[in-house]
């Protein structure tokens, strides 16, 4: 439950006496379950995100022309504040290690051409998805194709997490076992913080920390190895929340 819900729901009477004669709230996290009790919920029980049991869909046959997608580093649903941190990050890392690949996937498409502009300002070549050229970093100005293009990539950032949007899923990759940086605003993603308590994800608070986190990755085969592994062994670990539910669902009854 989002918080300005929650401080509404909290101050009206009619709300607490309806939640108070639930018989019991499932809910996906501790904080939730905070919530619901504060509102005035008398029996509460967490379940974990329905999410994790969710995340598996087709996945597209995907063909790249020139550009050389196997082993990118992918920034995943961008925002707009954040272009240009990771514009920074990509040149920090391509001044370092040199022939890196990197894809880019905007959380909204209008943020296609912010990011056309910085990359040509910072003097870094690159392509459209729907022109395809031989290219250092490709954007993806598509709709419906990060989840299958997550398979090709070496590591990432997912978004919406270095300014306070609140984060996007950071299930995806995990299914990838890909290593992954998240920003410290996370606020949306209630799962998002066990996950760096549990070392599943890496916390950056700014390019330059983004930028050393993706030398690591490419340099340090140990530290990518076991990112992979932690963030993976999140994921298997908080599956199976739809068959819980419902043997609980069945106990109750």
């Amino acid at each position: 439950i989002g918080e300005r819900a929650f401080k509404v729901y909290k101050k009206l009477g009619l709300f607490r006496r309806a939640i108070s004669a639930v018989d019991l709230v499932i809910c996906q996290s501790e904080e939730d379950e905070r919530k619901f009790r504060e509102m005035g919920a008398r029996n509460v029980e967490v379940f974990g995100n329905l999410k994790f049991d969710s995340v598996e869909r087709p996945i597209k046959d995907i063909k790249f022309g020139k550009f050389k997608a196997e082993n990118s580093f992918i920034f995943a649903n961008i925002r707009g504040k954040e272009i240009k941190d990771v514009v920074k990050a990509i040149r920090f890392s391509m001044e370092r290690l040199g022939n890196l690949s990197f894809v880019i996937a905007p959380r909204h498409l209008e943020n296609v051409r912010k990011i056309e502009r910085e990359l040509k300002r910072s003097g870094i070549d690159f392509s459209l998805r729907t022109k395809e050229r031989e290219s250092r970093v490709l954007i993806l100005d598509t709709l419906g194709e990060l989840w299958s293009i997550y398979r090709f990539g070496k590591g990432c950032f997912v978004g919406g997490s270095l300014y306070d949007y609140g984060g996007h899923s950071l299930i995806e990759p995990a299914y990838w076992k890909l290593p992954t940086a998240v920003g410290p605003y996370l606020h949306k993603q209630p799962y998002a913080w066990d996950m760096v308590k549990d070392g599943a994800v890496y916390l950056v608070r700014n390019w330059e920390e983004l930028g050393g986190f993706l030398l690591r990755v490419y340099s340090d085969p140990s530290f990518a190895e076991n990112l992979s592994s932690r963030i993976y062994g999140f994921y298997l670990k908080n599956r199976g929340v739809v068959d819980r539910v419902y043997e609980r669902i069945n106990l109750w009854r």
